[in-house]
């Protein structure tokens, strides 16, 4: 078992993120002025890009904890 969830928070973070996309598109079709399109400017179309870096990113840190704690677990690794 792991001591850390970091792939549990990064799925949760997609799932919230595809159901804001859902939402958007729903309000979407009832919500078409220049303010929608500030809005989405603004706020939502930024979020597509931060999200995919912030995913790849904790896919990274998850693999790093999943090596460090399979080297700290091995009674042959150097040091030990």
């Amino acid at each position: 078992m792991k001591a850390w969830d970091i792939s549990g928070g990064a799925a949760r973070l997609e799932e919230s993120f595809e159901a804001l996309r859902r939402a958007w598109l729903a309000a979407s079709e009832h919500w078409d002025d220049r303010a929608a399109r500030d809005f989405r400017a603004g706020y939502l179309d930024p979020l597509a890009p931060r999200v995919r870096r912030t995913l790849d990113a904790a896919g990274r840190i998850d693999e790093l904890f999943v090596r460090a704690h399979a080297a700290l677990a091995d009674p042959e690794r150097e040091g030990g």
